[in-house]
């Protein structure tokens, strides 16, 4: 039988209460050390309200003989009733708690922080002493769980203004566990030192998560309070570079988040926010929903243009001091620049650092190199060619007219293309540095034809003829297995097809686009049914003795429109 009716809600205490010490709450047990901190950060700024000229000073100690660890800061310290009404009461958050006309803005919120404390031990100790009170001892135990054990009275021992809380550790593990991710936790806070006590060895705070170029950011809202932020300083880190912006979030120096930022490459270090301008979740192990990403984002936007503008200092050094970097590398960065109004400046850095480099391909009559913007504008050219980023991919009339401007030995130039691996989550303005010749330097060079707009009126010109003029006369003979495979006499050229090596000849004419246009006729002519293979020789007569008068290159399509 129900014996309310109706119902009312009603608490089964200790569930509640052993539901904000267990790790279902904490993401892991370490926790309550960033818990001490924080409230001791907090502790602090109250004090400092009331006394401008405190500086605040943490100091943490790892016993590992008694597998204790002590916190100790210059806060305002507790008397009996903040003890009994916030320090203990759950819920209770001294964040609220006004000083005169200022209101310290504190991390804490919701009073549960020292609940956490029972994640690593069974019980703690708290020594605190508040101006105008008597100091006070307490130890509190995971007896009071149950929500009617009380907390004991121990011998007070603070004489300075400030409080002390030790913890005795459950076992070694979580003891080292602690002392692993402490500076997993504690990344810059002002004031804070630790130490592990026999050996007296000194724990340093974590930092940023990567050094970083800092970087004058641009005016920053009330909610941040601090930023460090730039490119990645280690030359090292860039090797694997996925491209995603990533930003530690900090509580006055304490690690809470790590945000990623698409397409906002180059840019790391961390961010000190206002802990009340965001609503945390209860454990503040991050906060509800995108509310902190979404107002962060707009911040390292306006940022990202004076991080690529500092970024181009690292890359400098990277390619000065490793030989072994990627110039496509450094290319699909350059590649990666945007060129919106905005990144004026940044841009400009990096095409200036970029002029010098050899990002492009000049295709010569015979051989092919690398070759900077600085080197193209002393070419002695009024005009250069802009060949297609592929040219085997490309419609076949263009490939036939770049052989015949390789040929006449014009300036042809390719982009060279980006390390397609790297920077994998970045957007890019091209796959090749040929976007850049065209829409960056076309001002600072001669005159760019893009070949694909002439191609076809250079296949077709009828001048073209001229270079079949002069061709020797090929002749496909059988000489028997035992005779020469190539003979050259007078005007004429015999290929002897009964030696596996003269077959070999006509076989890699008709697979390369390369070689002497009157062997390429007589393949045409007296062995049809090769012509379907037109396509390698260049290399073997080359090698061969006696040498021959090249006459140019040319794809088989534009010999074929020029026999028709």
């Amino acid at each position: 039988m129900t014996s309310h009716w109706p119902p009312s809600l009603t608490l089964e205490t200790e569930p509640v209460l052993r539901l904000f010490t267990g790790e279902n709450f904490y993401s892991s047990a370490d926790a309550a050390i960033r818990e001490a901190v924080l409230n001791s950060i907090d502790a602090i700024g109250r004090q400092i309200d009331k006394e401008p000229k405190t500086k605040q000073k943490i100091e943490i100690t790892f016993d590992r003989e008694n597998q204790t660890i002590e916190i100790t800061d210059n806060g305002e310290g507790m008397d009996q009733n903040d003890l009994a009404n916030l320090f203990s009461k759950v819920g209770a958050s001294a964040s609220r708690i006004t000083q005169g006309q200022q209101h310290y803005r504190a991390v804490g919120e919701f009073g549960i922080g020292a609940l956490s404390y029972f994640l690593i031990c069974r019980k703690y100790h708290i020594q605190t002493l508040k101006n105008g009170s008597p100091p006070v001892g307490l130890m509190f135990s995971e007896a009071m769980l149950d929500g009617n054990t009380h907390a004991e009275e121990i011998e007070p021992t603070k004489t300075s203004v400030g409080t002390t809380i030790r913890m005795f550790v459950k076992s070694p593990e979580l003891f080292q566990m602690t002392i692993d991710k402490f500076p997993h936790w504690m990344r810059n806070v002002s004031g804070l030192s630790a130490c592990i006590e026999p050996s007296s060895e000194v724990l340093k705070q974590g930092g940023l998560t990567r050094q970083v170029r800092t970087i004058a950011t641009p005016p920053t809202p009330d909610w941040i309070e601090e930023s460090d932020i730039g490119p990645p300083e280690y030359l090292d880190i860039w090797d694997k570079y996925d491209g995603k912006g990533q930003v530690d979030i900090l509580y006055r120096g304490v690690f809470v988040e790590r945000v990623e930022l698409e397409q906002l490459w180059g840019l790391e270090g961390a961010i000190h926010v206002d802990p009340k301008h965001f609503r945390p979740k209860l454990n503040r192990e991050g906060f509800v929903g995108d509310s902190l990403k979404s107002e962060v984002t707009p911040f390292m936007r306006a940022a990202h243009p004076l991080v690529l503008q500092k970024a181009i200092e690292c890359i400098h050094e990277l390619l000065l001091a490793r030989d072994d970097w990627s110039l496509n590398k450094a290319i699909t960065l350059w590649l990666a620049v945007p060129r919106s109004p905005e990144y004026k400046d940044a841009a400009r850095v990096w095409d200036d650092e970029f002029r010098n480099r050899k990002a492009f391909r000049l295709l010569g009559q015979s051989s092919e190199s690398e070759i900077s913007i600085a080197e193209l504008k002393k070419l002695n050219t009024k005009k250069i060619y802009l060949a297609p980023d592929q040219i085997d991919q490309s419609d076949p009339v263009i490939g036939q007219a770049i052989r015949v401007l390789r040929a006449e030995q014009a300036m042809v130039v390719q982009g060279l293309q980006r390390d397609t691996s790297y920077l994998s989550t970045v957007s890019m303005s091209s796959n090749y540095t040929s976007w850049l010749l065209l829409n960056t330097f076309r001002d600072d060079l001669p005159e760019i034809i893009n070949v694909h707009s002439i191609a076809k009126d250079i296949v077709g010109h009828e001048s073209l003829a001229d270079i079949f003029n002069t061709v020797p006369e090929v002749k496909l003979v059988e000489l028997g297995p035992a005779s020469s495979p190539f003979i050259a006499i007078g005007n004429e050229i015999w290929i002897n097809i009964e030696t596996e090596e003269g077959r070999k000849i006509v076989e890699e004419t008709c697979q390369r686009n390369e070689g002497h246009l009157g062997l390429w006729v007589a393949c045409m002519m007296h062995a049809p049914e090769q012509g379907q293979r037109l396509d390698q020789v260049g290399a073997l007569l080359r090698r061969m003795k006696p040498a021959i008068q090249r006459l140019g290159l040319v794809h088989r399509q534009f010999l074929r429109t020029f026999l028709q």
